[in-house]
């Protein structure tokens, strides 16, 4: 699993909700706020820029949760 998977991992470990919705996770990829509670910095810019090049994919092929996307 690469980095970016990981810290896509990261935030839905932080969701309260069981099935991990992938347009909150891609919502908290584009919140700066929520990126640094995360403890990202900004030499994580390129790996968040993947990470939500990734969910943003999986959002566009139909997926609605991260469990889909292991499925």
């Amino acid at each position: 699993m690469n980095a970016a998977r990981q810290f896509i991992e990261a935030i839905a470990s932080n969701m309260v909700e069981v099935k991990k919705p992938l347009k909150g996770i891609r919502d908290t990829l584009e919140d700066g706020e929520a990126l640094g509670y995360l403890g990202a910095t900004d030499d994580d810019q390129g790996m968040i820029e993947e990470a939500h090049e990734m969910v943003t994919s999986w959002i566009r092929s139909g997926l609605e949760t991260l469990d889909q996307v292991d499925a």
